[in-house]
C-alpha cells in the first residue's frame, strides 16, 4: 500500500500497526508507529488502504476516538527522527 498524504484523520476503536498486523487500542496509540488503516481511502491511488507514520496523537477518554497527525512519507526516516528528537 503506497503512504498516505500527510494530514489527520480521527480513528475510533483502534488502528493497525503496519509491521506486526496487531490492533492498537485507540487509548495506546503513540506518535512513531507505522499504522495501516485499511478501511480508509489512499487518496494517491482512489483505493482503500492509507498507511504513514504517526508524529502526534490526542485522544479522547469521552468519545474513545483518536486524533492522529499522519506523516505523508513513511519511508523517510530523517524527517521522522527530526519529529521524534531521534538522531538521524
Amino acid at each position: 500500500i503506497p503512504p498516505l498524504r500527510e494530514g489527520v484523520t480521527t480513528v475510533a476503536g483502534y488502528v493497525r500497526d503496519y509491521a506486526s498486523g496487531r490492533k492498537i487500542p485507540a487509548a495506546m496509540v503513540r506518535p512513531g508507529e507505522m499504522i495501516e488503516l485499511s478501511g480508509a481511502p489512499n487518496y494517491d491511488t482512489g483505493a482503500k488502504g492509507r498507511r504513514g507514520i504517526i508524529y502526534a496523537a490526542n485522544y479522547d477518554h469521552n468519545s474513545g476516538n483518536v486524533t492522529l497527525a499522519i506523516d505523508a512519507d513513511a519511508g523517510a526516516w530523517d524527517k521522522q527522527a527530526a519529529r521524534l528528537g531521534i538522531p538521524a
